[in-house]
């Protein structure tokens, strides 16, 4: 009878301990699908800003109205550290204009 009872108490504790691990490692793997997922979406933001501030570059060069482009400059320098921090992107961002130098 006791071994019985050890029996039933090892699976137990065996099947709660599989419950666990598959509980777990289902969470780590959203979790990483999740943080893939974050990343992709802030590389293409911040090379969408880049390509955005040098679009609007080109139209104001020829309109000579400098004073519109500066949040947008503001944003293609941030991104352009993030580029090159978390991606190895190269960005450079100057005063008339942005260029993505490595991608």
């Amino acid at each position: 009878m006791r071994a019985l009872v050890a029996a039933a108490c090892i699976a137990i504790i065996a099947a709660v301990g599989y419950y666990f691990w598959s509980e777990y490692s289902t969470y780590r793997q959203a979790e990483l699908r999740h943080a893939q997922y974050t990343s992709a979406v802030e590389k293409e933001t911040c090379l969408a800003a880049v390509v955005a501030y040098e679009k609007h570059m080109t139209e104001t060069v020829a309109a000579n109205k400098f004073e519109t482009a500066k949040p947008l400059r503001t944003k293609a320098e941030r991104c352009a550290v993030v580029l090159q921090s978390k991606f190895g992107i190269e960005v450079v961002v100057g005063q008339y204009g942005a260029r993505i130098i490595t991608q």
